[in-house]
């Protein structure tokens, strides 16, 4: 039996007997999702069938309704089929029991009262299951040799079992309730949280682990909660809970013996014709456990549309983990990864991990883009290498248009430095900015003998002012130009405010802002007073 994850034991809840829900619960759909607990099979102080009932556990996070639910015995039981809504809630119990009447049933108050003459319980030898639309939910199974049942106690599963449907297959997960119940002295706990079983803090398998601290076969020694789940236990149970988590070897094992196991893909490891290594068939099935039901391979690439949003990896000698999230960030290498599904299933030249056609607006290998960086230095190519006039290669990230001018090489683009990167940039005959000019920092285009490289802080060609502004150029007084390229205009000058009426400006800078310079100040004060003087 298939075996899935429960919800924590809840202690101590409420019968479900029956009260109207707020909602319509749904069927089992697992095994394990509601687990035997606790039955009371035989009684001598009235009527055998009077006292027996059955109580279940639902193990699920959901409401779950038992309407058509099967209970079956010994192969001599006709078994019955539970034919009324009867919602169980999440963590809680439900009883079901052969009488109503409370002064001969223990004053319990199962909220279904099956026909005892279709399912009998013997307290030397008998077996119970329950089922959902031929899916077993959970069985039990117990003769005199191995479990001493006993007239007048219910048979309880030791409450660290609860939710382990595997556990109660066990006859040492289960022992006789000691607690009271009923007018008669019957012992059991109806509805209520189960008792624990003598020998639970023990360690009988010697694994370092008892019941009480998880071991759910503890007369196992391969089975405690640090085994590895998979492995076959020394006792023979090839589909045991080696790990006592609640879920049957978790996948590890082929149970259906077609090579593979649910760890390796097998959707229905219950059925041999369900795998990934099956072909696909109008069926209603996933044959071939892709997740999608009954799709085919139109193009005969072997591949189908069914997007399952898996990734599959293109280059596995690579370091790169193929994720769906790498392949939409910009990040993503062209080439690395794809999406598990055929883009186009009418084209057999475009399916996952095909080689991809630059710059033609078509996907061929199925990563989500069109191949536009082909130096993979994280810039599209410029919309004129997009072939046959399509509209191509518009930076996935924000829709612009691409501004790799040369795609080829990863020292173009517009994030580069100009120059030979790999020369501590010296003039390479590239573009390698996109900017639109080739080396433009060695070039001395003013012809003042200076590029920008070399400190030129203004080299253009078209305007005439340029060539005075070089490093090799002394400061001109009163132009307001940085002459010198030291970051300063008309540093170590006066203001042309104080001597415009000596001379216009024009000055010659003093040579410093110090000493040098407030003599000029001084003799240009001195000339002006002489010529008032002459004029006056």
């Amino acid at each position: 039996m298939r075996h899935h994850p429960v919800t924590p034991f809840v202690p101590l809840l409420a019968l479900a007997l029956g009260a109207p829900a707020a909602a319509a619960g749904l069927p089992p759909a697992a095994p394990g999702d509601l687990t035997i607990t606790e039955f009371m099979a035989e009684l001598d102080t009235v009527p055998a069938y009077y006292g027996e009932w059955i109580e279940l556990h639902n193990n699920t996070d959901r409401d779950i309704d038992l309407f058509g639910l099967r209970l079956d015995g010994s192969s001599d039981d006709e078994g019955i089929e539970i034919d009324e809504s009867i919602v169980v809630g999440p963590g809680a119990y439900v009883l079901l029991g052969v009488d109503d009447d409370p002064d001969r049933n223990g004053n319990i108050a199962p909220a279904y009262v099956y026909d005892f003459s279709k399912l009998t319980m013997d307290h030397t030898e008998d077996e119970l299951q329950i089922s959902y639309e031929g899916l077993v939910v959970d069985q039990v199974a117990w003769t005199s040799s191995s479990w001493d049942v006993i007239k007048q106690h219910s048979e309880q599963l030791n409450v660290y079992m609860l939710g382990l449907e595997w556990a109660n297959d066990l006859p040492q997960s289960w022992c006789q309730s000691r607690a009271l119940y009923g007018a008669e002295s019957w012992y059991g706990t109806p509805g209520l949280a189960n008792g624990i079983c003598d020998g639970s803090n023990g360690d009988a398998d010697g694994d370092g682990f008892s019941e009480a601290n998880g071991d759910c076969n503890d007369l196992d020694p391969a089975v405690n909660p640090d085994a590895t789940d998979g492995d076959t236990s020394p006792d023979g149970e090839p589909d045991d809970d080696a790990d006592c988590d609640g879920v049957r070897d978790d996948g590890a094992i082929d149970d259906d013996g077609d090579g593979f196991a649910e760890v390796s893909g097998d959707c229905d490891d219950t059925d041999s014709a369900v795998s990934p290594g099956e072909e696909e068939i109008a069926d209603g099935v996933d044959n071939d456990c892709d997740g999608c039901i009954d799709d085919f391979d139109l193009d005969g690439d072997g591949w189908t549309a069914c997007d399952s949003g898996a990734v599959v990896d293109c280059n596995a000698e690579d370091t790169v983990v193929c994720t769906a999230e790498l392949l939409r960030s910009g990040d993503y290498v062209e080439g690395s990864c794809a999406f598990a599904f055929d883009c186009d299933d009418s084209e057999d030249n475009i399916q996952p991990c095909e080689a991809d056609v630059a710059y033609d607006a078509v996907d061929q290998s199925c990563d989500g883009i069109d191949l536009c960086d082909q130096d993979n230095d994280g810039y599209n190519a410029t919309p004129s290498a997009c072939l046959d006039g399509v509209d191509c290669c518009a930076d996935p990230r924000t829709g612009a248009p691409g501004e790799d001018c040369d795609d080829v090489n990863r020292d173009v683009n517009p994030g580069q430095v100009e120059g030979d990167p790999d020369q501590g940039g010296i003039p390479d005959g590239l573009d390698n900015d996109c900017n639109g000019v080739v080396d433009d920092p060695y070039l001395d285009r003013d012809n003042d003998g200076y590029t920008e490289a070399e400190g030129d802080c203004f080299d253009s060609a078209d305007d005439p002012a340029a060539a005075s502004q070089n490093p090799g150029a002394a400061e001109v007084c009163g132009d307001r130009l940085d002459n010198d390229c030291d970051g300063m205009p008309d540093d170590g000058c006066l203001d042309p405010a104080l001597f415009a009426s000596v001379s216009g400006g024009g000055l010659l800078c003093a040579t410093s802002p110090g000493a040098g310079g407030l003599g000029a100040l001084a003799t240009a004060l001195l000339a002006l007073l002489r010529r008032r003087k002459d004029n006056a």
